[in-house]
């Protein structure tokens, strides 16, 4: 299965209905429960279950007799809850390490229902149905409501990645095809 890409972009977009989420630096990550059964599977096709058990078990303990695929990133958060991607790299030292955290943003399959036709906002509303009540590692990417150009100003100032884009009403193609957009804070052009 491919994951959807995104695609850099230096300014915010002034056309379209977009939803905007943090940024993450992490490893990018589909996790595929089926009745018991969890793999962590690289955006690569790089099965890393084994690599983060705290996660698998998890998902494991959540999901039950449940089949899903979640879309998400894999990420050690700081004291702010910003991404750092040198404490991921160094979490196999530590794997009592608590700030490791899967952020999952989309959601593709649902029982046998493929979800990825669905528009973005629909699959949105969905997963957030299914995540209500999750472990403390496993988290929902929110949406950041405002003015795109003032959330990447603050967001900015404050060291974070930067800011995601996606199209609400998107469907999920597996490719790199420009619903999909990050604003990073390092080519953020104001």
């Amino acid at each position: 299965m491919r994951v959807q890409l995104v695609k850099l972009a230096n300014c915010v977009p002034t056309r379209g209905d977009w939803f905007w989420e943090l940024k993450y630096d992490g490893y990018r990550m589909l996790i595929f429960a089926d009745q018991g059964n969890v793999k962590l599977i690289t955006r690569g096709g790089h099965n890393w279950t084994n690599r983060f058990p705290s996660v698998e078990n998890s998902v494991k303990n959540w999901a039950g007799e449940r089949k899903f695929i979640l879309d998400g990133e894999l990420v050690v958060v700081d004291e702010n809850g910003r991404s750092d991607f040198n404490a991921l790299q160094n979490f196999s030292q530590n794997l009592q390490n608590d700030k490791l955290i899967f952020v999952a943003f989309d959601l593709l399959l649902l029982d046998n229902k493929d979800l990825r036709k669905y528009p973005l906002k629909e699959r949105k509303e969905i997963l957030q149905n299914l995540m209500r009540y999750t472990p403390k590692n496993l988290v929902l990417s929110e949406i950041i409501s405002g003015n795109a150009r003032e959330l990447l100003n603050i967001l900015c100032k404050g060291n974070y990645e930067g800011l995601i884009g996606k199209l609400a009403y998107s469907k999920y193609a597996g490719k790199r095809d420009g619903s999909w957009i990050k604003l990073k804070c390092e080519n953020y052009t104001r």
